[in-house]
């Protein structure tokens, strides 16, 4: 990137005039760094959202945008080959030039590892458990984690805190900031591989956790999202919004199920129901459909289209 940066400093512009476009954030970060002298001249923008994907590919199913994801590359070209970008991107960058940065010494154990981190998308993270599984140091698979979140491949979500007292749980969910990616991860390679795996409602949460991400970073930057679980009850995401809280599960289905609805009073009238403004479920809506059907007093239910009016 030394190239990029003698560009940048040769034309004496602000930070905001120049939008560098890669997968690989921490080598676009040094190059920041090196033009303009400071780590805070830049803001990452994360992969195309599903409102940008479904006006560049109206034809695509939901099913086959999760298993494109949201990187440029593969809508730019209509005949881009979905599988061999995500193979490229796991063998020359993830599982190559970040052990490098790492000085791993067993390239097959970090590509095992984020695999693993890949089976684990959309829940609690047991990083001891991670470990074991690949045969690391827990230090070492903090340490892989850490950089993995610095490289822009995924974030981890933290339980909600309440006003007064602890979070009810300590552990944060981890979640893949690009279905496609994880999905290539998986192996799950086609529609029908998405429809028999395990995995696919893991993938449909990690999706709106993407959806719910963005938006909220642009009507309340500094907030975080979060999400709420007891011994026996969860709500896959709560955020604030400028009437209040909202609670929102995702459900990797056409219509939210009955008991869903009960499980969501519940856990609103928990927090306090004056404090939560929005109760829904994000379900996988038809192509060209919005989903607005009832799933019980208060609930609604939504797809990805209206995340936004939603929120707004």
């Amino acid at each position: 990137m030394h190239h990029v940066a003698r560009e940048i400093r040769t034309r004496p512009c602000p930070p905001a005039a120049y939008v560098l476009v890669g997968s690989r954030p921490l080598t676009l970060a040094a190059a920041v760094v090196e033009a303009w002298e400071q780590a805070d001249a830049s803001l990452r923008v994360d992969g195309l959202s599903h409102a940008e994907i479904a006006a560049a590919r109206p034809d695509l199913s939901i099913e086959q945008r999760l298993l494109r994801g949201g990187f440029p590359a593969v809508y730019a070209d209509p005949l881009a080959d979905v599988g061999e970008f995500m193979r490229a991107l796991v063998a020359e960058h993830l599982a190559r030039e970040l052990p490098l940065q790492l000085r791993v010494d067993s390239v097959h154990d970090f590509e095992r590892f984020l695999r693993a981190a890949a089976c684990r998308t959309g829940r609690l993270l047991n990083k001891a458990e991670l470990a074991r599984e690949i045969g690391i140091a827990g230090s070492t698979a903090a340490i892989w984690l850490d950089t993995l979140a610095d490289a822009g491949v995924i974030t981890l979500v933290r339980p909600w805190q309440p006003p007064q007292g602890k979070p009810l749980v300590k552990s944060p969910k981890l979640f893949f900031l690009d279905t496609g990616l994880c999905a290539a991860l998986l192996g799950i390679r086609d529609e029908q591989a998405l429809a028999a795996s395990p995995h696919a409602a893991a993938l449909w949460e990690t999706a709106v956790h993407a959806e719910l991400r963005r938006l909220l970073a642009a009507i309340a930057p500094r907030a975080e999202l979060a999400f709420w679980r007891d011994r026996t009850k969860e709500v896959d995401f709560l955020l604030p919004t400028r009437r209040g809280l909202a609670l929102i599960d995702a459900s990797w289905s056409e219509f939210a199920p009955p008991a869903t609805a009960g499980r969501l009073l519940r856990i609103r009238d928990l927090i306090g129901a004056g404090e939560v403004a929005t109760l829904a479920v994000v379900c996988r809506s038809p192509h060209g459909q919005s989903l607005r059907q009832p799933a019980g007093p208060d609930v609604e239910t939504v797809g990805l289209d209206d995340l936004p009016a939603l929120l707004g």
